[in-house]
């Protein structure tokens, strides 16, 4: 570990000032959550949402962009496939980790695994921090 020289913070001083800032940006982005719930219902910006209600606005220098997540029924997509020309099907097949499976395969049939590891690339995720209830050195 590294020796602390009377300048450097120690590690409970950095935690709790990660602690007030987490506190701080949780705050303010409640704070800017109701603004843009107030700024959505202005009278031109509201009358522009409800003309066009997905795609990109610009207000006097703000932009506001809204749209819809959407989400299919793959079980009621999948009786209705056959029903429309395959050229015409406007949905393509995406692959998604069942980690539990791919463990699995890791672990038991290693052979296999190589197969499907060819095909998997990593990238690193961004750390996320949280503060948890014991005090525990992982």
């Amino acid at each position: 570990m590294k020796r602390m020289n009377g300048n450097e913070k120690t590690y409970e001083q950095l935690k709790s000032e990660w602690q007030e800032l987490k506190d701080a940006e949780k705050r303010i982005k409640d704070q800017r959550v109701e603004l843009e719930a107030q700024i959505l219902q202005q009278r031109p910006i509201a009358d522009a949402l409800l003309k066009k209600p997905e795609g990109s606005h610009s207000f006097y220098g703000l932009k506001i962009t809204t749209g819809f997540n959407r989400k299919f029924d793959a079980p009621i997509l999948d009786k209705i496939r056959h029903e429309i020309p395959a050229d015409l099907w406007p949905f393509k097949t995406e692959y998604k980790e069942i980690r539990k499976g791919t463990k699995y395969l890791e672990d038991f049939h290693p052979e296999l695994w190589e197969k499907i590891r060819e095909s998997l690339e990593l990238k690193d995720k961004k750390p996320t921090f949280s503060i948890s209830a014991g005090k525990s050195n992982d």
